[in-house]
């Protein structure tokens, strides 16, 4: 009875991102730090699951979005909050909003970016835009507030869409990290799939429809940390772990289709074998990364430190 009580009570705190008290304590010394260390704090973010409590603010400094002076943290998220109130009552007024908070908070970035234009309907179907509403979509499911989902889902996405445009890179990683699959990158080759992935918003909206909150969280924690490179080597693992059903396909929606179906279980899995290979390969952030991609293979067991000497964490 004692060891399933102690197993739920595990399971209860990975769920509500506590992977180990130690791990909070570190967390709590970083952000009372006056100020903060923004290093030691993406190394954290890239070692660790940020506790669910933390992540809001956590993502904010990371991201720039307030200050790492604690002293100034307040005014300046005030400051950003009324600013997102003066954007949200001049479309009101001039009668563009809408009952869907997802266009709503489009609008307000796009207003914000001095990007607006005349046509909205049609501006909301451009590429750019539709990546911007899927991660605004899914932030919605993870932070509380519409201010922090309109500052982070900005940042976010300014460094997604601007990492996402290497295309040529991205498929380069890709078919390195596949390389010992022969037949499997044949077939991705075959139909133009490495390409139409590359060019997808599977990469630049960063699993935002293809992950439950949980897991997309933990996942955004590494991208936020500034891994671009973490979301190639899920979309690697993905490919890997679903190669039979892969196989069948040739086409990208019918890719789209089978890793939105994806059930929990499968989600973990994926995400969890990808973060593996990622963190045995130092963590590495672009898709430039001057370390060579470990391929992925399935099961493959634990055989360095978590991390290499690229990551180095000093608390």
């Amino acid at each position: 009875m004692a060891v399933l009580e102690k197993n739920f009570r595990s399971h209860y705190y990975e769920k509500v991102g506590f992977r180990g008290v130690e791990e909070k304590k570190s967390l709590d010394i970083l952000l009372n730090e006056k100020p903060i260390d923004r290093e030691k704090l993406h190394n954290f973010c890239l070692r660790f699951a940020v506790p669910g409590i933390y992540r809001s603010s956590v993502w904010r400094v990371l991201l720039g979005i307030i200050p790492v002076y604690c002293q100034s943290q307040e005014l300046v998220w005030n400051i950003r909050t009324q600013l997102y109130t003066d954007l949200e009552k001049t479309l009101s007024i001039t009668r563009k909003l809408c009952k869907d908070n997802v266009t709503n908070l489009t609008f307000i970035w796009l207003l914000n970016s001095n990007k607006l234009k005349f046509d909205i309907a049609d501006q909301l179907m451009e590429q750019e835009n539709e990546n911007f509403r899927r991660i605004i979509s899914a932030l919605l499911n993870i932070l509380q507030t519409e201010p922090e989902v309109l500052w982070v889902g900005s940042k976010l996405h300014e460094f997604l869409w601007n990492n996402s445009r290497d295309w040529r890179g991205i498929r380069d990683c890709m078919l390195k990290l596949l390389k010992e699959d022969g037949e499997l990158v044949a077939h991705l080759e075959l139909y133009g799939l490495l390409d139409d992935i590359s060019g997808s918003g599977i990469i630049s909206a960063a699993f935002s429809t293809m992950l439950q909150p949980y897991h997309l969280s933990r996942l955004w924690d590494k991208v936020i940390a500034g891994s671009f490179k973490v979301l190639l080597y899920t979309l690697s693992a993905f490919l890997d772990r679903f190669r039979t059903e892969v196989l069948k396909v040739s086409s990208l929606p019918q890719l789209l289709e089978i890793m939105s179906n994806m059930t929990e279980v499968e989600q973990e899995t994926v995400l969890m074998h990808g973060i593996d290979v990622w963190e045995m390969d130092g963590c590495p952030l672009v898709s430039g990364a001057i370390l060579e991609p470990r391929p992925i293979h399935p099961f493959q067991p634990r055989t360095e430190n978590r991390l290499s000497r690229e990551i180095n964490v000093a608390m």
